[in-house]
């Protein structure tokens, strides 16, 4: 890996066609659509010299004893390994922030030091790292694949990166490089001169002591503050508190959410101290508001056929206040029959695409004393059926019957189907704003996933509360945009629900398209909108492009 660069001419190298290999090498690698990953900016890009100069500042972090201690020991010392290493989080990272629904990441790393004169001329000394990541991939896996990449990316090293953006048909000005954003290096290896070629915004530069790490992101403070670039450090070391414990953990499982942003999140959300509807739970508000608007549309979903059509409105499926309210009803009479209360079977697993019919069971479940139990479809088998055992669930709501155990699996499309032409079930609830509501379960970082178990009252509390400072009403216009296996999922919901108000359900690949999102939040003029700082810069920035101005 440390072969010496050919010094020689550029012009000459491309001339003579010495290097066809590394030519053909390097179209092939970064052929196709390739969106640039980045993280998002404070501060816009125009076309003003002012905002063109490049002020640059950094960022260091230590990182904590054991997260130092586990890298080198997963690293066995070594700094290419740990290079690999430190690229992989990166890219998970920067997948997190960029909201790519391509899962294509490309990074920068500079060729390792050469061990020539200084003032001689490389005809390549920046490499450019593309990785493809999958929803069901492990950091293992990436491991894997991030490897693979580096040790091509040196053999074909010698050809300048220059000459193939203008052969990739890519315009390359001198503040904008099109291929990334964002390089990665390990100082004893590197030499960050080497990225002098390309013009980027940020670079994360590893260093290591004997019994320590230390990251240092270094910026472009035009672009960049300083607490966003101190809060992507933050998260970069609590993706590792992950993945360097659980290497097998999957990228989709993984959480970048620290501590501090936990406890504020608790803090301004779940006030102990305000006062609320105590003796209230969740569908009885719910029916509170489906007596006020019953001809009201409470939900619309767009079906899987429906992608790419235009009129956005035209393949929705509707349901007004008043036919939640009645279909969720008579599922909730049908869980009854099956055996489920608040004191025996009371979790009830539901595992649907995001859709209507998962509207309609969440509620069911609630109004026939139950807890749900959400389940993403895409999720391993092994996952699957450790939650349904872990939860002792008897009742599986989906479309789906390939669930061993002795889990019964409903097909709750059908069964809304078939209950159609019934009559309305009358209910009287035997839910106590103390019963448990919903188990979300989290990753967990060295083992097992942990589901976490929310009451009534935690939720309703929530969202109804005299200290509340939102003005939410029926003129509302909600989208669900997070998994229902996600907490933000109950904010979006009930939001919508407890206040009259529409929730639009945004299917799993809108919301990895954030061009077709933008579109659907103009379309419906969709007035609460919930989403990670990442997701919601890259909506901004989608927003400010050239590209999404005339939709």
């Amino acid at each position: 890996m440390e072969a010496q660069t050919a010094a020689i001419s550029k012009d000459a190298t491309i001339a003579s066609g010495q290097f066809f290999k590394e030519r053909d090498y390097w179209l092939n690698k970064l052929s196709g659509e390739l969106i640039k990953s980045y993280f998002p900016y404070d501060h816009s890009k125009t076309k003003t010299t002012d905002s063109l100069i490049v002020k640059k500042d950094s960022v260091a972090t230590s990182f904590p004893g054991d997260v130092s201690s586990r890298l080198m020991k997963l690293a066995r010392g070594h700094d290419y390994a740990l290079h690999m290493i430190a690229a992989a989080g990166v890219v998970v990272l920067l997948d997190r922030y960029a909201n790519n629904s391509n899962k294509d990441i490309a990074v920068g790393a500079p060729i390792y030091k050469q061990e020539i004169d200084a003032d001689t001329e490389f005809i390549n000394t920046v490499l450019a790292l593309r990785v493809h990541l999958k929803d069901d991939m492990t950091f293992k896996e990436l491991l894997g694949q991030i490897r693979e990449t580096m040790l091509e990316a040196d053999e074909y090293k010698n050809y300048p990166i220059e000459i193939l953006v203008s052969q990739l048909n890519m315009s390359m000005s001198e503040h904008d490089f099109p291929l990334f954003d964002v390089a990665v290096l390990m100082e004893d290896i590197h030499d960050i001169s080497y990225l002098h070629p390309v013009n980027i915004n940020m670079i994360f530069c590893f260093r290591k002591s004997e019994d320590s790490m230390e990251l240092e992101v270094q910026y472009n403070a035009s672009l960049y503050e300083r607490a966003t670039v101190e809060r992507i450090g933050a998260h970069f070391i609590r993706l590792l508190q992950q993945v360097l414990f659980n290497v097998d953990i999957r990228l989709s499982d993984v959480d970048i959410t620290t501590v501090e942003e936990r406890k504020q999140l608790l803090k301004d959300f779940n006030n102990a101290a305000v006062e609320y509807p105590r003796d209230k739970f969740i569908h009885d508000l719910f029916e509170e508001q489906a007596e006020k608007r019953p001809d009201g549309v409470a939900v619309a979903a767009r079906s899987e056929g429906a992608r790419h059509t235009v009129p956005f409105d035209v393949d929705y499926i509707y349901v007004t206040y008043n036919e939640l309210n009645q279909k969720s009803n008579q599922l909730a009479h049908y869980l009854r029959q099956k055996g489920v209360t608040t004191d025996t079977n009371p979790i009830v697993a539901i595992m649907l695409e995001r859709s209507v019919e998962m509207i309609i069971g969440i509620l069911g479940i609630l109004k026939a004393g139950g807890a749900y139990l959400p389940i993403d479809p895409d999720y391993p088998q092994e996952r699957k059926r450790y939650m349904l055992a872990d939860c002792n669930a008897r009742i599986l709501l989906s479309e789906v019957s390939e669930v061993s155990g002795e889990t019964e699996v409903i097909d709750l499309p059908s069964l809304i189907v078939e209950n159609e032409d019934a009559e309305p079930a009358h209910l009287t609830h035997l839910t106590h704003p103390t019963h448990l509501c919903y188990v979300i379960y989290t990753s967990g970082t060295t083992g097992r996933p942990k589901g976490v178990m929310i009451e009534h009252r935690n939720v309703v509390r929530l969202m109804v509360n005299d200290k509340f400072t939102f003005d939410f009403d029926d003129r509302d216009v909600w989208t669900m945009f997070h998994s229902y296996c996600f907490d933000f999922s109950v904010w979006e919901i009930y939001g919508a629900l407890l206040y009259g108000g529409k929730l639009l359900v945004i299917p799993k690949w809108t919301a990895k398209d954030t061009r077709e999102y933008l579109h659907i939040l103009k379309t419906w003029q969709v007035t609460v909108l919930n989403q990670t700082p990442s997701a919601f810069y890259s909506l901004i920035n989608e927003e400010l492009s050239s590209d999404s101005c005339g939709l």
